[in-house]
């Protein structure tokens, strides 16, 4: 009987303690998973397009509702391209948008990826970066090549990667922080050098890398790159070549003999003008100014009439289309600022406040830029590079 009760009793404890979990799960369920924060698409967006902040907005959603790879937002070192198109109100995810310059992707998208040389000056003077989009123009000097004198070879084209001419990683100069320090324990810059693109790489339809490698290869263009602007690029064909008229041939009758006049003395030829040589055509002396990790304000020539281009956060490009540009700059900041050149082209000067090399500027400085183009050049490219400590 003890037996049967012990039995009995462990049972009604066993019974009730599964109902306490029961109800235990009820009364007390788990809190829920955080919820998650993902991209999504404010706009309809096209295959082969590069996401811009504009098309995108961040939104948290319940962490089951969130698909598998989405993207929680757009980093700043990565360039992300569509692989198919998105609706407005989309989830990004990583099957539909992937980084560009990944080597196995365009693959997948069906691109192939392609190099080509250019002169730095001839690429918005070096600064061309993985994500821009680039016009190519092939154009002829002198005698050289076949075809016309310029031509459109590819517009809109994505750019995957950007080399020197030694193959080596492309990248702006920033000051970086050095070791050691002063009395203050305030640490000094090492100073970096700027290297610029010579070398780009970009992704293409097949028919795009035919006619690249046809007009850079066979036809023996080179190549100058711009950054493509918001509409397409329509070449406007050469005027045709002027058909000589035909002459009608009337078919020859039974010879008639004829007779032979009599000479008569001729006058004298009268002296024939001479034709006056057409002058050459002289393009104007042009600086091409690169300005990189610019903090320093402009404060003549009026920056507006510069039509400064600006390449990444701090970075600018303008040209100057005269022998001389003198820049008056001032330091609008609360730390000092230096200023120097760095670029080896040795067809122009280039003097901060009378001197060459980096030149500090206090807060509130103001100080003179001169850059000026050396006797028998036309034409020289100059980089600027800013800093602070």
């Amino acid at each position: 009987m003890n037996r049967r009760a012990f039995l009995l009793g462990l049972a009604i404890v066993l019974l009730l303690a599964g109902v306490g979990l029961s109800l235990r799960d009820i009364l007390m369920p788990k809190p829920p998973p955080p919820p998650r924060t993902v991209l999504v698409a404010t706009t309809d967006i096209d295959t082969y397009t590069v996401l811009r902040p504009e098309m995108v907005e961040r939104r948290e959603v319940a962490a089951e509702l969130a698909p598998e790879g989405a993207y929680g937002e757009l980093g700043e070192k990565t360039v992300l391209i569509t692989t198919r198109p998105i609706k407005e109100g989309e989830v990004i995810t990583r099957d539909a948008a992937v980084a560009v310059g990944s080597p196995w992707r365009p693959a997948r998208m069906d691109l192939e990826i392609l190099s080509f040389p250019a002169d730095f000056d001839k690429m918005v003077a070096g600064q061309i970066k993985p994500g821009h989009k680039i016009n190519i123009y092939g154009y002829h000097v002198g005698e050289e090549g076949e075809g016309a004198p310029v031509t459109l070879v590819a517009h809109n084209v994505w750019v995957v990667d950007a080399r020197t001419a030694s193959g080596g990683e492309a990248w702006a100069a920033t000051p970086e922080p050095a070791e050691g320090g002063g009395p203050l324990g305030l640490r000094g810059l090492a100073e970096t050098r700027a290297a610029p693109a010579s070398i780009v790489t970009v992704a293409v339809e097949p028919e795009v890398a035919w006619k690249i490698i046809e007009a850079l290869g066979a036809q023996k263009y080179r190549a100058w790159v711009t950054l493509a602007g918001p509409e397409p690029i329509t070449p406007t064909p050469a005027p045709p070549t002027p058909t000589p008229p035909q002459v009608a041939v009337t078919p020859a009758g039974p010879e008639t003999p004829t007779p032979t006049p009599k000479a008569t003395p001729s006058p004298e030829a009268a002296p024939q003008p001479t034709a006056t040589p057409t002058p050459a055509v002289t393009r104007p002396p042009v600086i091409h100014v690169v300005l990189v990790n610019w903090m320093l304000d402009i404060l003549s020539p009026d920056p507006e009439t510069l039509k400064l281009v600006p390449t990444d956060e701090k970075d600018y490009t303008f040209d100057y289309f005269e022998r001389e540009l003198t820049m008056r700059v001032r330091n609008p900041r609360e730390i000092k600022l230096w200023a120097e050149r760095q670029d080896q082209d040795a067809r122009a000067t280039v003097t901060i406040d009378g001197q060459k090399g980096r030149v500090w500027f206090k807060p509130g400085d103001e100080g003179v830029i001169k850059i000026q183009l050396v006797e028998g050049a036309d034409e020289a490219t100059v980089v600027l590079v800013d800093g602070g400590g």
